[in-house]
C-alpha cells in the first residue's frame, strides 16, 4: 500500500495498522495496468481494482496479479469513464448490420459508482450510439471480455456492448 500510495499522489488516507480500508471509490481512477499486448508500439493494458488496503500494507485487488509481472500506474477521470460508454457501442455497432434490435452493455460497477451523477451522459452517449435502439445495462463487479488480441480474460473496470441484429425482412 505504500508504494501504491506514493505512486497515486498520497489520494488514500492514512491506513490503520491491523485494520482493512476499502479503498474502492478512490482506486477507481487510479487501477493497476498489466501490458497483454502492442500495436504499431503501444501499449494494450488489462486493469486490475484495488479494493482494500489491509492492515499488514497489502492491498486487495479484484483481479490477480502474478509475481514478477510488470504493473503500471493508470489513470483515468470521470469524463473519460462518462463517455467511454458511447465509444465501446458505436464500436459494437457495425457488427449488428445496418439495423439494430437491441443491446446489451456490461459496465463496471465500480466505474457506475464513481461517476453517479454522470450517468445521464452513459444513456445519452449508448443511445445516440445505438440510434435510438432499445438496450440493457448490467452494472458488474469484476468482468470477463474479449481484450486486444482475441482471448478472453477476466479484467476490472471494463465496458463492452453485444449489439444484435434487427431480423431480415421475409419476403
Amino acid at each position: 500500500m505504500d508504494v501504491y500510495d506514493s505512486w497515486t499522489k498520497d489520494v488514500f488516507e492514512t491506513p490503520v495498522v491491523g485494520k482493512s480500508q476499502n479503498i474502492l471509490s478512490e482506486a477507481t481512477l487510479r487501477p493497476l495496468g498489466r501490458e497483454i499486448a502492442q500495436e504499431q508500439g503501444i501499449p494494450h493494458y488489462l486493469l486490475a481494482h484495488p479494493a482494500l488496503s489491509n492492515g499488514d500494507g497489502s492491498i486487495d485487488l479484484f483481479a490477480d496479479l502474478n509475481k514478477g509481472e510488470k504493473i503500471t500506474q493508470m489513470s483515468g477521470t470521470a469524463t473519460a469513464l462518462a463517455e467511454r460508454a458511447e465509444r465501446v457501442a458505436r464500436q459494437a455497432r457495425p457488427s449488428a448490420g445496418r439495423d439494430i434490435a437491441g443491446a446489451l452493455m456490461v459496465y463496471c460497477g465500480g466505474c457506475m459508482l464513481s461517476i453517479r451523477d454522470k450517468m445521464e451522459v452513459v444513456f445519452n452517449g449508448t443511445n445516440a450510439a445505438l440510434d435510438d435502439a432499445p438496450f440493457l445495462t448490467h452494472f458488474s463487479f469484476g468482468e470477463q471480455g474479449q481484450v486486444f488480441g482475441g482471448s478472453n480474460r477476466h479484467g476490472n473496470l471494463m465496458i463492452s456492448c453485444l449489439v444484435f441484429s434487427a431480423p431480415e425482412p421475409t419476403t
